[in-house]
């Protein structure tokens, strides 16, 4: 079996806004878009590219809001062993070749999160018109933060979808109480895009 492949993008393509430290900005659609199609992008095996801090993973971050405003949070306990203990509203994960569309990353980042979306819950009903792009966030303080670059995206349902086996453990917390949750950083910067 060959090695999943992930979306990146060279870090020296991406702009600076959205590399600080420790950062959450806000971006439309089509403000990303626009600024995507002149990033270089390449599809690299994940397992060689976890450590390699000259390109960016492209991430997917959606957090999911039920009708009462309520946001679902889980632990981690993926496959991503470097956020274990941690919770986290963010659903999504990695882009594949497989999710590419044409030459768009926009295109491309919103296919793929559709179907991280049905594969983490199940029977959600998700279409591209029914994600709203908040904005970037990213860290540079971990390893996991250097390799990784989040586009998040919120999407409201009526209809809490059942949670699938990476998303074990899920609950619906409101607005104050998921500021008590112990999050991981990548939570903390979205709940700041939605403010």
């Amino acid at each position: 079996m060959s090695e999943e492949e992930v979306l990146c993008v060279k870090k020296v393509s991406v702009p600076l806004e959205w590399l600080k430290t420790e950062c959450a900005v806000k971006c439309s659609f089509g403000l990303f878009k626009k600024i995507t199609e002149s990033m270089e992008y390449c599809f690299v095996e994940r397992k060689s590219v976890e450590k390699d801090f000259t390109l960016k993973q492209i991430i997917p971050y959606c957090i999911v809001s039920d009708a009462g405003g309520n946001y679902a949070c889980y632990p981690r306990a993926g496959s991503e062993a470097r956020l274990h203990g941690l919770y986290s509203i963010g659903a999504g994960g990695h882009i594949n070749r497989s999710d590419l569309i044409g030459n768009s990353i926009a295109g491309t980042v919103i296919n793929g999160l559709c179907r991280e979306l049905r594969e983490e819950f199940s029977g959600i009903r998700v279409f591209p018109d029914n994600l709203q792009l908040l904005g970037i966030i990213n860290e540079e303080y971990s390893e996991v933060g250097k390799a990784h670059l989040g586009i998040v995206f919120i999407l409201k349902v009526d209809i809490r979808p059942n949670p699938g086996k990476e998303l074990e453990g899920l609950k619906w917390e409101n607005a104050e109480r998921i500021r008590a949750v112990n999050l991981e950083l990548w939570s903390k910067l979205a709940i700041s895009l939605i403010e």
